[in-house]
């Protein structure tokens, strides 16, 4: 995640497996926070900010979806 950091734009977005932190192995490390780049909203955790913030659902959705069979930006 340091080569992120130092090797993509500071604006860059990053996308990943939208289920990533249910994978086995998984541990507590935050991409985000290490990486110093922004993610693609997933599934699991980025759920409960939906349920806070219903206003971003519409965003939060197409996201999660467009990362589903891998990245789709269109």
């Amino acid at each position: 995640m340091v080569s992120i950091r130092t090797n993509t734009p500071e604006d860059a977005y990053c996308a990943m497996n939208p289920l990533a932190m249910q994978l086995p192995g998984e541990d507590e490390h935050e991409f985000r926070a290490i990486a110093q780049r922004s993610l693609l909203a997933d599934s699991v955790k980025d759920s409960g900010a939906v349920s806070m913030f219903p206003a971003i659902a519409e965003e939060w959705q197409d996201q999660v979806n467009a990362q589903r069979d891998g990245v789709n930006f269109n």
